[in-house]
């Protein structure tokens, strides 16, 4: 302890020695002493309170921003909305088959096909998908056709036109012919006013419709030394037809379709089975009669003596 501490500790006795206390004195004392700590306990709850109040507020606000970030991310995690697509308005069973109304157009089951404006019906080849209510066609000269159908009712399909290789078109409107449909039998015979004697093998080329049925008989007449036939009413003209064989034109305007399979089981006919159509007459590009009658032997189709142009040539 040094010097000076010592005179500080005697000075203090001294003062403490003039003071006096009293019972009131203490009380008093007291009193403000607990009024103090009283005051700072309160103090000290309300600067607890008010922190513990700014922690809920920062955790609140966290928590508010974790949610909203989280929900952000919800939205980004969220999958797409799925396009709808349209239902189709015709079964891949009911496109199948040989139609019209821009030329003829062949559908078969595994996606292949053909169009043509004559007797070689698979002309142009392609290959199409239905998908909903859409159908495309991509072909083998590199064009591209879409169409969205609308309707399809007893064997006739509409649609818009959204792509005609690189082209616009107005709406379309196809008829099944084969196999045979309500809207396909219902195209008549037309009248036979003004015809014309066939007396050559390209009057009866073309592609010929039996009215009130399915059957199509394809004349191809683009080799006059080599001319054909193919009859069909399963859709399946250009591959796999009932019947197939060669055609000649007399000078008397007889129309023989010689078969090139075999006879019909238990039909004998030494010239092979055939079918002869006599004193044909033709009004062109429309339709053609046997005036004279219809004969057949051994043939695997029945050949009636009228028939309705659908494709010429």
């Amino acid at each position: 302890m040094t010097l000076q501490d010592r005179d500080l500790e005697r000075a203090l006795a001294r003062l403490a020695d003039d003071v006096v206390l009293t019972a009131t004195d203490v009380d008093t004392a007291f009193t403000e002493f607990a009024d103090r700590s009283t005051v700072a306990a309160q103090r000290r709850r309300t600067q607890r309170l008010a922190a513990a109040c700014a922690a809920a507020v920062l955790l609140l606000g966290g928590a508010a921003a974790y949610w909203a970030g989280a929900g952000r991310t919800m939205d980004r995690l969220q999958p797409a909305t799925p396009t709808v697509t349209q239902p189709s308005v015709i079964s891949a069973a009911d496109m199948v088959g040989v139609w019209t109304g821009m030329g003829l157009w062949t559908f078969y089951a595994d996606g292949s096909g053909g169009y043509s404006n004559n007797a070689d019906t698979l002309e142009t080849p392609f290959y199409y998908t239905l998908k909903g209510a859409k159908l495309g066609v991509h072909d083998g000269s590199g064009c591209d056709f879409s169409f969205r159908l609308t309707s399809y009712r007893e064997g006739k399909l509409t649609g818009d036109v959204l792509d005609f290789c690189g082209n616009n078109a107005p709406p379309v409107s196809l008829v099944r012919l084969s196999p045979a449909s309500p809207a396909g039998t219902e195209i008549p015979m037309f009248s036979m006013a003004g015809s014309t004697p066939v007396r050559r093998v390209a009057q009866v080329g073309g592609v010929w419709l039996m009215p009130g049925t399915g059957m199509l008989l394809a004349i191809d007449a683009s080799d006059p030394s080599r001319v054909t036939y193919a009859l069909d009413d399963q859709g399946n003209l250009a591959k796999s037809p009932r019947d197939a064989g060669a055609v000649t034109v007399s000078s008397d305007g007889t129309v023989t379709l010689t078969s090139s399979q075999a006879p019909t089981f238990g039909c004998s006919a030494p010239e092979g089975p055939r079918t002869v159509l006599r004193d044909v007459r033709v009004v062109a590009a429309q339709s053609l009669e046997a005036s004279g009658g219809v004969t057949s032997t051994c043939a695997w189709a029945t050949v009636p003596a009228g028939w309705v142009m659908v494709s010429d040539r």
